[in-house]
């Protein structure tokens, strides 16, 4: 499967690429990336640290660093330091965002999976700038963002969605399939200490940096009774390569841009205007909602074990 990547690089967003990396069913195109959690600067220069330390030949663009039309807001501080190698760091591709996306889209000879991990500008930004290329070659687009319950950056808004909510729009009213995993089923794929003991058997190289990016998370996020991770960009990577793991409903999501209480709020209506059927399960919009967690933290395995026979 052909996929590019998106990402506003901090903890999740490495383990998600490394999984990515990891997994011989994907084929990661390139890398682009966005303000977000980090400034742009950062983001970028986590990304090539990631992608150094896992000796990986991947094209890596830097994006956008404001969002469409709102002021900048960045999130999560928590990222600054993510990595350190003594390995040469790659530049990134001499081209403008804009130039990249055409080059990779246009050159691809099957169907592409965009899979964006940050706020949608990068991504809005590529479809107002080529619709048509976007159509003749997105299959889907199957990202983290957004929440249908709740947020966690206001009340109603998630991060990615709250940053750039004009961009997500954009995301989710152009005509390709988009797949939502937001945290609705991100706040289930807790990876608990006890449970990620496991992975740590493994010598491999993804391996070795999910260990480390877990044992980060785990530091970082201990307090109170709660002893666990949630790497939320790893959803949508297991979300291709697993889809059985996961269950949605499907519906048409909007986003929320003109509330001052619910700016980047995730809607989803799932029924129909007409007809005998209550629910429209015919629309491209899915959001998925749960997981079965024990396959969740099996499937990590599976891919960080196949990784290993083939090392």
């Amino acid at each position: 499967m052909k996929i590019l990547i998106d990402c506003d690089t901090g903890g999740d967003d490495a383990a998600a690429i490394t999984l990515a990396l990891a997994s011989s069913d994907l084929e990661v195109l390139g890398i682009s990336t966005c303000l977000g959690n980090l400034e742009l600067a950062q983001t970028t220069r986590n990304t090539q640290l990631l992608l150094a330390e896992l000796q990986a030949c991947v094209d890596l663009c830097a994006g956008s660093d404001v969002p469409l039309v709102r002021q900048k807001w960045v999130g999560n501080p928590n990222g600054k330091d993510l990595l350190e190698t003594d390995k040469e760091l790659t530049p990134p591709v001499g081209l403008d965002l804009l130039s990249f996306y055409h080059q990779k889209l246009a050159g691809a000879s099957e169907p592409v999976t965009l899979v964006p991990l940050a706020p949608l500008t990068n991504i809005a930004k590529v479809i107002l700038a080529y619709p048509d290329l976007v159509r003749e070659k997105v299959e889907r687009i199957v990202l983290m963002g957004g929440g249908i319950a709740s947020g966690n950056t206001t009340g109603a808004a998630e991060l990615n969605f709250y940053a750039d909510p004009e961009a997500a729009q954009i995301v989710f009213g152009f005509d390709v399939p988009v797949v939502l995993c937001g945290l609705d089923v991100c706040h289930k794929a807790v990876i608990t200490q006890e449970a990620g003991q496991r992975y740590f058997s493994y010598q491999n190289k993804y391996a070795k940096m999910l260990q480390y990016l877990l044992k980060r998370s785990w530091s970082y996020r201990q307090h109170g009774s709660f002893n666990g991770s949630i790497l939320y960009d790893t959803i949508p990577v297991l979300y291709l390569l697993y889809p059985q793991i996961f269950t949605g409903l499907k519906g048409t999501i909007s986003i929320e841009t003109a509330s001052a209480l619910c700016t980047g709020a995730t809607l989803l209506s799932v029924r129909k205007n007409d007809g005998d059927d209550l629910y429209d399960k015919d629309k491209q919009h899915q959001a998925i909602m749960d997981l079965d967690l024990q396959l969740y933290l099996d499937k990590i395995e599976a891919i960080l074990a196949k990784a290993e026979e083939q090392a």
